[in-house]
C-alpha cells in the first residue's frame, strides 16, 4: 500500500488556540505554525514547542532553548517569560495530540488509522497487517460468509479470528 504524504496545513496561533480550547497569551496570534514538538532539540522555525511537564523534567524549563532555536510559539500550562505568543491550556499532555492534529490538518480524517494493543503480539500483528495490506490480500470465509460471497463487498476493516465451535 503506497503511503500518502500530507503536507502540513499552515495554522495560526489564534486558530490553534480556538481549536484546542486554549487562550493566547501575548502578541502574535497571527504567527503561522507548520509543526509541533515537545522535544526542544526539534524546535525551530514554524514549530510550536509544547511545554509538557514530565516525571523528571518540566518542558516549561526548556522554552527559552526552543525559542532560541526559532520556535515562534509555545503551548503552555502557565505563562513563560518570553517574547513569543503562548497558547495556554489546562494540560499540555492532554492537548498535545489535539494540537498536532490541528496543525497538520487532521490527517486521520483522510486516512484509515489502525491500532493494535495488547500485552503480547502487537509487533507481530502489525507486521502481518502491513504485509496483508501491502499485498492487498483478502481472506474471508466462514464458508464464503454463508455463500453470500460478501455480496456487495463494502469492507473498510474487519478482523476476527480464533473462534471455534
Amino acid at each position: 500500500m503506497a503511503r500518502t504524504t500530507i503536507a502540513p496545513t499552515p495554522l495560526t496561533v489564534a486558530a490553534l488556540a480556538a481549536a484546542v480550547g486554549g487562550r493566547v497569551l501575548g502578541e502574535g496570534g497571527g504567527v503561522v505554525l507548520v509543526d509541533v514538538t515537545h522535544d526542544s532539540r526539534e524546535a525551530g522555525p514554524g514549530v510550536l514547542f509544547a511545554c509538557r511537564p514530565g516525571a523528571r523534567a518540566d518542558g516549561h524549563d526548556f522554552a527559552p532553548q526552543a525559542v532560541a532555536a526559532g520556535s515562534p510559539a509555545l503551548l503552555v500550562e502557565r505563562a513563560v517569560a518570553t517574547d513569543v505568543p503562548q497558547v495556554q491550556v489546562p494540560s499540555v499532555a492532554a492537548t498535545l495530540g489535539l494540537a498536532a492534529a490541528a496543525v497538520h490538518g487532521h490527517p486521520a480524517e483522510r486516512l484509515l488509522p489502525l491500532g493494535v494493543t495488547g500485552t503480547n503480539g502487537k509487533t507481530t500483528v502489525v507486521t502481518l497487517l502491513e504485509a496483508v495490506l501491502t499485498a492487498a490480500a483478502m481472506e474471508v470465509s466462514s464458508h464464503g460468509l454463508a455463500l453470500g460471497r460478501m455480496v456487495g463487498t463494502r469492507v473498510d476493516v474487519a478482523g476476527f479470528t480464533n473462534l471455534s465451535q
